[in-house]
């Protein structure tokens, strides 16, 4: 939940306090929302969606290789 909390899921940066635009700023989620909201828009930016499309691909690996280490060192442990 903090993930989609802190991002520009809810509320665009314009309309957001300057502590809580920081932190939505550093939020990987938000590139994903941003490109999502101009393609709906039919505004698409398309770098943007590049960049989302990049940083959805390096989360989705790292996260395959972390649940692949855990569930190796779970079998092994039966």
């Amino acid at each position: 939940m903090p993930v989609v909390m802190f991002s520009t899921f809810w509320v665009p940066t314009a309309f957001m306090p300057g502590w809580y635009e920081d932190i939505a700023s550093r939020n990987p989620f938000t590139s994903l929302v941003d490109a999502g909201r101009s393609v709906l828009l039919g505004a698409a930016d398309w770098g943007s969606i590049r960049v989302s499309l990049a940083v959805l691909a390096i989360l989705g690996a790292g996260t395959y290789l972390l649940v692949t280490k855990r569930f190796t060192a779970m079998v092994r442990a039966d």
